[in-house]
């Protein structure tokens, strides 16, 4: 069995500073962009930022863009950080190097994620698809991450007695999320993936569901076993 470091979340200096940082990123994106930014929020149960901002959104790289893409990885990061702490998982890393793997790991999938569906939806000729869902799925998924926010810096401040309970509780959150981001991405296009079901199975197997068995993998071995 390997020996690493246990608790590694005893000091939460670090945290701050990374909570403080995102603070920092989201502040001068709301003044920078604020209609873009607030639209944003709003997509839940707002349309208007993809019709406002349907260019902004379907460039490959924006500054916009770009800055939330941080602040959402950031938040991820933390919250694997978190829950590996919670958990008692052993690493056998120090907690800073810890959390820059886990965020440049999935900093890479993402974006590598970004450019193979691109490719593979050219190949198999479901651009239409995969544009319709690319800018659903860039939106509702910075949506999870800020909901999710508050509830880390919750976690990391509170003083837990069942740490595995909360590592749970926390883990079955983010999941609700996720399930509650792939509902609104089947409602909102319910009628294209019906006429094009086949294309949408192609598109699901391919660029959804084998990414993520690769990606859970690689973390398992990669980040608790090197």
């Amino acid at each position: 069995m390997n020996l690493g470091t246990e608790r590694a979340f005893e000091n939460n200096d670090k945290l701050t500073l990374v909570y403080c940082f995102i603070f920092l990123v989201i502040t001068f994106v709301k003044l920078k962009y604020p209609k873009m930014f607030w639209g944003l929020l709003r997509c839940l149960y707002s349309k208007n930022v993809f019709l406002d901002f349907s260019k902004e959104l379907q460039k490959v790289f924006s500054v916009f863009k770009s800055l939330i893409f941080i602040v959402q990885n950031l938040i991820f990061s933390v919250f694997i950080y978190l829950v590996t702490d919670l958990s008692d998982l052993k690493i056998d890393v120090s907690p800073d190097v810890f959390f820059l793997k886990i965020f440049i790991m999935l900093t890479s999938y993402l974006s590598m994620h970004y450019l193979f569906s691109l490719m593979v939806s050219k190949i198999f000729n479901f651009s239409e698809i995969f544009k319709a869902i690319r800018v659903l799925k860039f939106c509702y998924l910075k949506i999870v991450a800020f909901i999710l926010f508050p509830v880390l810096v919750l976690f990391t401040y509170l003083d837990i007695e069942n740490t595995k309970f909360a590592s749970i509780l926390l883990s079955s959150f983010f999941l609700v999320l996720l399930m509650l981001r792939v509902v609104l991405l089947l409602v909102k296009n319910n009628n294209l993936i019906f006429e094009r079901l086949f294309y949408f199975i192609v598109y699901l197997c391919t660029l959804e569901i084998a990414p993520t068995f690769l990606i859970f993998k690689v973390m398992v071995k990669k980040l608790y076993f090197v």
